[in-house]
């Protein structure tokens, strides 16, 4: 009896090496399938390698990745509520203090504000507060999109009052034109007056204008057909947003855009451009600045 039950002990101790063994080998390979299934977008597959990889090490250097990871299946997957609690969990167990990972932490920072910008349009005001708190995170770019959102959001005055300065120092400091026209798309939906305005309108001493203003006219019995006011700085942000490859083939039309844009805004606040259009049915149009 004795050696039956050293046999059984050893069988059973052997046992558990053999399955301590292949969870260690499981957890080897784990990091690269979860990257694997990431790259696939198969983001069922990435939450279960997401969980199965925290189980084995939660402390370890590839917890990180796991935890935004898993946020970012959740987000994927349609799941705000929970995705909002995994990237939230994410950025305060990796990011409190500037991160080991700052593009994983930023790309969090970002898909979270994103999330509750989102979730709040649809009527969740409780993830306000996750906008607010974006407006004074630990980079330029979180606070300006945390602005950017909370300018999207219907209401919301003390929010976006809130939301202002950040964009306009944003939009100040920023380089990059693409960016900075998004930016200044959300100041004017706060404010339009506080995008573009106040600066010096190229080769004169008068102030840039604040409005464009646009009359179209049937030519027959002068009746006002259309009437367009517009910020100037939405109009220009716009103009701009075109792009050089449409701004080209708009050019091969026979229309140079730039060189019309450029000219308007020379024009002084007197004065109207006129058009008349007759191409069966006559129209005249007249742009002036204000």
């Amino acid at each position: 009896m004795p050696d039956a039950r050293r046999l059984t002990v050893c069988l059973a101790l052997g046992l558990l090496a053999a399955g301590n063994t292949a969870r260690a080998s499981e957890c080897e390979t784990l990091p690269k399938l979860l990257k694997m299934d990431a790259l696939d977008q198969r983001w069922g597959g990435v939450l279960e390698d997401a969980d199965k990889l925290l189980a084995c090490d939660p402390t370890g250097p590839n917890a990180s990745q796991a935890a935004f990871y898993r946020a970012r299946a959740l987000d994927r997957l349609r799941r705000p509520a929970d995705a909002v609690l995994a990237y939230q969990t994410f950025l305060q167990g990796h990011c409190a203090a500037g991160g080991d990972d700052s593009i994983l932490c930023s790309d969090a920072r970002v898909a979270l504000l994103s999330l509750a910008g989102e979730q709040v349009s649809k009527g969740d005001a409780s993830l306000l507060r996750i906008l607010l708190d974006g407006l004074k995170g630990p980079d330029p770019y979180s606070r300006v999109f945390a602005g950017i959102q909370v300018s999207k959001l219907s209401g919301q005055k003390e929010a976006k009052a809130q939301a202002l300065p950040v964009l306009v120092e944003g939009y100040r400091l920023e380089d990059d034109k693409a960016f900075r026209n998004e930016i200044c798309m959300a100041i004017i939906r706060i404010d339009p007056s506080k995008c573009g305005g106040g600066t010096t309108a190229t080769g004169t001493n008068r102030p840039e204008p604040q409005w464009i203003k646009v009359r179209v006219f049937d030519c027959k019995n002068n009746v006002e057909k259309v009437k367009v006011n517009m910020p100037f700085s939405f109009a220009e942000a716009l103009l701009e947003s075109l792009g050089p490859q449409v701004m080209t083939e708009i050019k091969k039309q026979g229309f140079d855009l730039d060189n019309l844009w450029q000219s308007l805004k020379k024009m002084g606040p007197e004065q109207v451009f006129k058009l008349e259009i007759n191409d069966g049915d006559c129209e005249n149009i007249e742009i002036w600045f204000e």
